[in-house]
């Protein structure tokens, strides 16, 4: 089952025997079908749209984590479009659902490469590094401001970079930036300069956006980062919610 980090859906809603709705469910199903039948989409990314032409025409998209295959990634969009997404927005004309392994939003409104910053989701370790801090955070930075021009300049299907660095000989900083295919290089730096303006000083952290998001950890969390797999940690969740969308506190 894929992780469920967090999700928005605003006010706007249609009546549950409208167009709207029977235009949403052949959107979720198309979206479920391509993310599950080979071949898989390019980059790991899919928008389409269902009614278009009229007041109830539907837009959605998926993204899926760069590191994830067909079965993560589709595991990640089928819960979303039949299950999370109705159980957490209900009639919502407008909504969007972040997993570690994957992203689904739809509008009312065309989404296609269109740069969105929010709504966003902030993840913060609630620890701090408990070494040089000036030096962890000033490799953090410069790592993650490098890595946001080598993803929004790259070539291939997928906007998905990451990058290891050693803090010091027992610590070890991963890193992971990814923009929405769709999205011009500019766009897509953007988003992940606003993204990582947003990151706290903390010991881990992550940005969600509808077009991007960056994140960072002391820890491996992503497929291929090395040969072995180290345990995640055990987490509470406190959510804050703020004017920079919501801040969720990961206390080990």
């Amino acid at each position: 089952m894929p992780h469920y980090l967090d999700n928005n859906c605003p006010n706007s809603t249609f009546a549950t025997n409208s167009k709207y709705k029977s235009n949403l469910n052949t959107l979720f199903k198309s979206l479920s079908t391509k993310a599950t039948t080979n071949p898989f989409p390019p980059g790991g990314f899919y928008s389409t749209s269902t009614g278009n032409g009229t007041s109830d025409a539907v837009y959605g998209l998926f993204l899926c984590r760069g590191d994830q295959n067909i079965t993560g990634c589709g595991d990640c969009v089928k819960t979303a479009t039949t299950t999370d997404l109705q159980r957490y927005c209900p009639n919502s004309r407008v909504a969007i659902i972040w997993y570690d392994e994957c992203m689904v939003r739809y509008s009312n409104e065309s989404l296609y490469a269109k740069m969105a910053e929010d709504p966003s989701s902030s993840f913060m370790n609630a620890k701090r590094y408990e070494g040089n801090q000036t030096q962890f955070f000033e490799i953090m930075w410069n790592t993650m401001n490098r890595l946001a021009g080598e993803t929004a300049n790259n070539r291939t299907a997928k906007k998905f970079t990451t990058k290891m660095v050693n803090i010091t000989r027992s610590v070890t900083l991963y890193t992971m930036e990814q923009c929405t295919p769709d999205l011009t290089p500019n766009d897509c730096s953007r988003c992940l300069m606003k993204a990582i303006g947003l990151l706290e000083t903390m010991r881990g952290a992550r940005i969600l956006m509808p077009s991007c998001y960056v994140r960072y950890e002391t820890y491996t969390f992503y497929i291929g980062a090395v040969n072995y797999s180290l345990p995640l940690p055990t987490t509470s969740n406190i959510t804050i919610h703020g004017d920079r969308g919501k801040l969720h506190i990961l206390i080990p």
